[in-house]
């Protein structure tokens, strides 16, 4: 498994590369009055308007530092329905894509259902996000995209 490697304060963690779409220097997002916590704002990628996470704020309740090594990482997931689910997420010193040969069973925590193994490395092992598990559904049905549409249709496009 190959992972994408990144920091949120001083820990380290990972999300698998099998749902990552894309890594993005860190932009201009369009504001979103009203938004969930953690919801940063609107990513245009792809004919499309992404909802954008801060996962230093969804982990550890502190804002993203937006230094050079801050990246938006776009993922996809597929929800029970078989609809793809794409948002951006800013993380912070997204650096390293790493091969997983080796993880640690880490404790189960209720309130955190989305951390995973901790993946067995030298320093600063990080450890395994569930993408599927770590977004809210007040976030995760944000935006959905069809699986069949494609890039550039309007079929499903947000209501102007």
């Amino acid at each position: 498994m190959l992972a994408i490697v990144f920091s949120a304060g001083h820990l380290s963690y990972a999300i698998a590369a099998q749902d990552v779409v894309r890594v993005l220097p860190l932009t201009e997002l369009r504001a979103v009055p009203q938004a969930p916590d953690g919801v940063i704002g609107l990513l245009h990628y792809d004919n499309a308007l992404l909802a954008t996470v801060d996962l230093r704020l969804l982990l550890e309740s502190t804002p993203c530092i937006r230094a050079l090594s801050s990246r938006l990482i776009i993922v996809k997931i597929t929800s029970p329905d078989r609809t793809a689910v794409r948002f951006a997420l800013l993380a912070e010193s997204v650096l390293n894509l790493i091969r997983v040969d080796r993880r640690l069973i880490a404790v189960k925590l209720t309130r955190a259902p989305f951390l995973g193994d901790i993946l067995a490395m030298q320093d600063n092992a990080p450890q395994l996000i569930d993408i599927r598990r770590l977004l809210p559904d007040s976030i995760r049905n944000l935006y959905r995209v069809n699986l069949n549409e494609q890039p550039g249709s309007t079929e499903n496009a947000p209501p102007r």
